[in-house]
This record gives structure tokens, sequence and C-alpha cells, in this order.
């Protein structure tokens, strides 16, 4: 017996082919038919009625890392794979001032999950005590997006406010195509200039140390901070 289509002996054309189509999938029956075929169907039916990942929902008011990441398996991802601008983590590390970033995120919305496993590894690598981050989160559009985010103009997420020294120095609105610690980073106050190690002559200038922090520079400093000498300043 030749193998045939199994759909051709399912679906008759008349009477007469129903009744050979009948007696063929019996004869397929008795050689294995259910034992190879059947199996084979539920498991695509059951792969088709599978209940699908649940949608992102919208996690609405003070939120923390913790909640995000434990809700939002992507977000852990994108924080794992992101690689930060060493540069720009250096001017984020460097501040020693308070700073306050404010991150607003629908976490229904990709964009958002995406933004903030890039801002969790900024913060990690950067390693800022002075830096502070609190999260909050917002409704899906059509929805109101709640006091704080009235009060403070928020009208899209992702959206990063900065505060540093007690004043708002910018704002991030939406995913850029830019790189997120490099936008930050502008904000942040720019990196002291270091004194070229290498000029002799500027090192061994009193009068420019004397006036002029300079405990970044590799000097034996004991003889110079000595009574009747004036330190730094």
């Amino acid at each position: 017996m030749t193998e045939g289509n199994p759909d051709d002996i399912l679906i008759p054309a008349d009477e007469n082919m129903a009744i050979k189509n009948a007696a063929a999938l019996n004869a397929l029956r008795k050689t294995g038919f259910r034992a190879v075929f059947l199996p084979s169907a539920l498991l695509l039916i059951s792969a088709l009625v599978q209940p699908s990942s649940p949608a992102a929902t919208d996690l609405v008011g003070p939120l923390t890392r913790e909640k995000i990441l434990e809700a939002f398996p992507d977000c852990r991802s994108e924080m794992t794979n992101y690689a930060p601008l060493w540069a720009s983590l250096e001017r984020i590390r460097s501040a020693n001032v308070p700073v306050r970033i404010e991150v607003f995120l629908t976490t229904s919305d990709a964009d958002s999950r995406t933004a903030a496993g890039r801002f969790f590894k900024i913060l990690d690598q950067s390693a800022n005590p002075n830096v502070l981050a609190v999260y909050l989160g917002l409704p899906g559009k059509g929805k109101p997006p709640g006091r704080e985010a009235a009060e403070k103009k928020v009208d899209q997420t992702p959206a990063f406010i900065v505060t540093i020294d007690g004043q708002e120095k910018g704002r991030i609105a939406g995913l850029r195509d830019s790189n997120l610690e490099e936008i930050l980073a502008g904000f942040f106050p720019p990196l002291a200039e270091s004194v070229p190690a290498e000029d002799d002559e500027l090192l061994d200038d009193w009068e420019f140390l004397g006036n002029s922090p300079h405990s970044h520079l590799n000097l034996q400093c004991g003889e110079c901070h000595t009574p009747g000498r004036p330190v730094s300043r």
C-alpha cells in the first residue's frame, strides 16, 4: 500500500470514497497510525492552546529596583547585556554633591523596561553613594498620569529628572538613540582637570602648589606640609 496524504483520507469527495477512506484509515491504525500520528497531533494541539506569557502590566506608584527586576525578566536581561561608556561613568562617579534622579516608568512599555535595565547598570558601575535614584510607575496610555507626574510635568515615559545639589539640571524624555549614561553625565559637573605629572617645571612651582588642590598628584608632600609653610587651599 502506497503512503497517501492523511488529509486526503480524512476528507472524502463522495460516499464511495468515504467507504474506501474508512477502510484505509482502519488499515493505518492497525499498522501504527494511532501510535505514531495521534500523539504528535495531541502535542501540536496542546502547544497551540497553551497560554502565552502574561502581558506586561503597569506597576503604578512608588517602585523599587528589586520589584521591577522581579516582575520583568527582560529588564534584568537588558541590565546584564548593556555596556555603558566608561568616560561617562567616570563623570557620574566623580560627583561629590547630593544627586537625585527621579525615574518615571510605564512598566507595560518595552522602552521603559529597557531604559530601567540600562539605568540599573549605570548605577552599579558608577557606584557613587551620592547618587540617589527614586522610581515611580505610571499608568499606560490614555490613563491619568497621577498627581506627582502632573506636578513634575512628565507626559512621556521613560523619563529622568536629574537634580544636583538641590537644583534641577536636566531631563530626559523617551528612550534615546544615544547612550543613556552619556546624556546623564552631561548634567553632572565636569571632571576636575588634573595637573600633568610630566611637567616638572609646573610641579616645582611652589606658588601653584600652595594655592591649588594637588592631592591627586603622585607627590611626597611631607616636607612641604610642615609648621611655618602654608598648606594648599
